[in-house]
């Protein structure tokens, strides 16, 4: 078993934990914070989001990436701290995002001892055990945080092997396909598409015998 924090986290649990979270919090006021709030770098492409009230009456939090997710997991405390937003206090779910909140930590940490797996997995069956009796809608991926800890074991830190790297390089080509609006042999079209865009980087590798060393075995 395999598993990738990128799809069943970000993109799969969160979307249903975070909206009962900024359900919690007065609309008007929570994007308010959020346009004032000094966010840096790539945290600040990242953060470019507002929230409606038809999100909110959705079943799970759409219109976010896997990188907005992840800068709204992350930040979102520390936005409500800085302006003083208020929290609703009627459900549990503030709280229940802070226990994500560890458990996201661990989760991205770079590496482990048999301790802290341990306490990934109690922490895990905790969370999941709070969300489930608030009321928490369940998927497959929520339930994949019960298996985090033994595939850790397996194949190290989940961090090393997420898809957000991946995903990243395939945002060119998804907007040359919308500019381009080709419908006809669109894998050829994108594989011929990629090829040139690295003919430079080809050819200086070429240039500096890098291929013919990695192709003859002696690089």
């Amino acid at each position: 078993m395999t598993l990738d924090l990128m799809h069943d986290v970000l993109e799969g649990c969160a979307k249903y934990l975070m909206l009962y979270v900024l359900k919690t919090l007065p609309l008007n006021e929570l994007n308010d914070a959020w346009s004032l709030f000094p966010f840096k770098r790539n945290d600040k492409s990242n953060a470019s989001m507002s929230f409606t009230i038809a999100q909110l009456q959705k079943d799970q939090l759409t219109g976010l990436t896997s990188s907005m997710m992840l800068t709204l997991i992350r930040f979102l405390p520390l936005v409500v701290k800085e302006s003083d937003v208020t929290i609703s206090t009627k459900t549990p779910w503030w709280s229940i995002y802070m226990d994500f909140l560890t458990l996201m930590d661990i989760l991205m940490a770079q590496s482990y001892t048999e301790e802290r797996l341990v306490d990934l997995q109690n922490r895990a069956e905790s969370y999941l055990e709070r969300y489930q009796r608030a009321g928490g809608h369940m998927t497959v991926k929520s339930h994949f945080l019960l298996h985090e800890a033994d595939v850790i074991r397996q194949m190290g830190p989940l961090r090393w092997s997420w898809c957000m790297r991946y995903e990243a390089a395939h945002r060119p080509i998804k907007q040359y396909a919308v500019v381009n609006r080709n419908h006809q042999n669109v894998a050829m079209t994108y594989a011929e598409k990629i090829q040139h865009s690295k003919m430079n980087l080809y050819q200086s590798m070429n240039e500096s015998k890098l291929l013919i060393a990695f192709f003859d075995g002696s690089l």
